[in-house]
């Protein structure tokens, strides 16, 4: 017999790695665009306190990341 998940369920996780994400203080978020990962992803984009930002490959990912890190850390208090 086959099993079928509700669609509600099959979304659960996305919803537990934004919220993971969150209590972590992750203010961005930068993807290729992933079906897997869309709910997660509008979720981020939603959020006023996150920077969501596309990507056309992860490597682009590494530089983004790497100036948010500098300029934050740069950043007078």
């Amino acid at each position: 017999m086959l099993n079928i998940v509700p669609p509600v369920a099959q979304t659960r996780w996305q919803e537990d790695v934004f919220r993971i994400l969150k209590a972590h203080d992750v203010r961005h978020v930068v993807y290729v665009p992933d079906a897997g990962h869309s709910v997660a992803i509008d979720l981020a984009e939603q959020d006023e306190d996150i920077h969501s930002v596309v990507l056309t490959t992860e490597e682009e990912g590494i530089g983004y990341l790497a100036g948010a890190w500098l300029g934050a850390s740069a950043a007078p208090c």
